[in-house]
């Protein structure tokens, strides 16, 4: 059975009119096509699973929930682009493939980060240093403020977890691993006269 094509006047042959008459309707916010559509979009949450498991989802890899919505957030911002040429899932496609390796990305050179983090002395080290050799990094927090130095607190002198740092500051964890890292740049930045300690 052939599907049916539809000259478009631009000389582009529509292969999926009624894909398109979906999108078109949801641009011009027709309440039906725009439930139909955000059907549609689910399927993008099991592409990333999919596409993640290929990649070699690492636990530490990207929130795929994130991941998510961010995709459905560019599709939404390009969905006029859409031009029927090819079915819906399949234009969307890229967009999942894209913006998951981005993520990747992001995770891998966080990961880099949290590595270079942990070189940290632990805090029983730390106890067997005169607090005075330390006063400089407490001064540092308190320019710092919160919340960065709050989760820097919480995750190098108080041990926890960034699940358990999300949860007191009522936070996504992502949001929580955001505010540690930027906290500990701006740290190293106000500490870069002294030595690495």
């Amino acid at each position: 059975m052939t599907r049916p094509v539809t000259p478009t006047g631009h000389g582009t042959v529509v292969s999926h009119p009624q894909d398109l008459a979906l999108v078109r309707g949801a641009l011009a916010g027709d309440a039906a096509a725009l439930a139909a559509l955000q059907g549609r979009l689910r399927f993008v949450p099991r592409v990333l699973v999919v596409l993640n498991r290929r990649l070699g989802g690492e636990p530490d890899g990207p929130d795929l929930e994130d991941v998510a919505q961010d995709v459905v957030t560019r599709v939404w911002a390009r969905l006029s682009d859409y031009s029927g040429q090819a079915r819906l899932e399949t234009w969307i496609y890229p967009f999942c493939v894209n913006v998951l390796r981005n993520a990747r990305r992001k995770a891998v050179r966080r990961e880099r980060r949290r590595v270079d983090v942990e070189r940290v002395p632990e805090p029983a080290e730390e106890a067997a240093t005169p607090a005075s050799d330390y006063a400089h990094v407490h001064e540092a927090l308190e320019r710092l403020g919160p919340p960065g130095a709050d989760v820097v607190r919480q995750r190098l002198f108080e041990e926890r977890s960034f699940p358990e740092i999300a949860e007191r500051m009522e936070v996504p964890v992502a949001t929580a691993k955001t505010w540690f890292y930027r906290g500990l740049e701006s740290l190293r930045g106000m500490l870069g006269g002294r030595d690495e300690e």
